[in-house]
């Protein structure tokens, strides 16, 4: 009997969890699809095998994405031999990621009432892709950040 209650409690546990996470996809840990679109209309792509840029700080990631955004990398020579993809008119799109973890107060902070936040880590993902011509310049970079 007792049996019978601790696999219906474990049952009703891994069910009040929700689905588990879809990883039989092939980016980013198999958590999103290779070629990933936001429904925004901003596409990445992201490949299994793509390298990882490990150990950064989140103001570091933010001054890249920051040069991203503003057109800082356009014209610049990109040498690599990371992950990459063939263009059809003889380009290459190049694939890699930034992660760090970020403590960050959850809660209320209300002294009078004796709450406190508490912290807890969040995870970051910043995906990059820089779109080159057959020349190796730089011709566009797009990022995505994934929590």
């Amino acid at each position: 009997m007792y049996k019978n209650i601790i696999l219906f409690c474990l049952f009703a546990l891994l069910c009040a969890c929700g689905p588990l996470p879809d990883t039989s996809q092939s980016g980013l840990f198999g958590r999103y699809p290779e070629d990933y679109t936001d429904g925004k209309g901003s596409s990445l792509w992201m490949p299994e095998n793509m390298n990882a840029r490990q150990g950064m700080y989140a103001f570091v990631v933010q001054k890249y994405m920051n040069y991203c955004a503003n057109g800082d990398y356009n014209g610049g020579k990109f040498k690599s031999d990371e992950v990459y993809k063939e263009l059809p008119d003889g380009g290459r799109v190049y694939a890699y990621y930034y992660y760090y973890t970020e403590d960050r107060d959850v809660g209320v902070d209300a002294p009078a009432f004796n709450l406190k936040p508490t912290q807890i880590k969040v995870k970051y993902y910043t995906v990059m892709n820089f779109i080159v011509n057959k020349d190796g310049i730089i011709t566009k970079c797009k990022y995505m950040q994934f929590f």
